[in-house]
């Protein structure tokens, strides 16, 4: 059985700066997955727990894992908004909904390159 996908990028990038690095096969159970042989001969463990930007995971957390809509009071319309990978997730709970309302208000229903709170593109349609 290969490695997951993340294991084997860490091997990859692990092999390129610290030759001598040994990986894990999956072969046996509760192996770390990648041993460093340093040059004095000493051996280090390497576990890979995540291969994810955590304001990455806080975002995708809130937009993507949520189940269901955002619904904000106050808004008219139902908006799309596309928004940038380095978005900080307490930003955009923060300040995209005022952002929407000062939209809505000046009559603006399609803007690109509003960069904040970290979008790149609003949209809305009435609903």
């Amino acid at each position: 059985m290969g490695l997951p996908e993340d294991e084997a990028w860490a091997r990859d990038c692990l092999r390129e700066a610290l030759p001598g690095c040994a990986v894990d096969d999956n072969s046996e159970a509760s192996m770390y997955d990648l041993a460093i042989t340093y040059p004095d001969g000493a051996i280090g463990a390497v576990e890979v727990t995540a291969t994810a930007d955590r304001q990455q995971l806080e975002l995708w957390k809130l937009v993507g894992c949520r189940g269901k809509r955002w619904i904000e009071p106050g808004l008219a319309g139902g908006w799309i908004v596309r928004i940038l990978p380095s978005t900080r997730a307490k930003n955009l709970l923060q300040q995209l909904p005022d952002l929407l309302r000062r939209l809505e208000r000046d009559g603006l229903h399609d803007v690109r390159g509003t960069r904040r709170p970290g979008t790149s593109r609003a949209s809305s349609s009435a609903s």
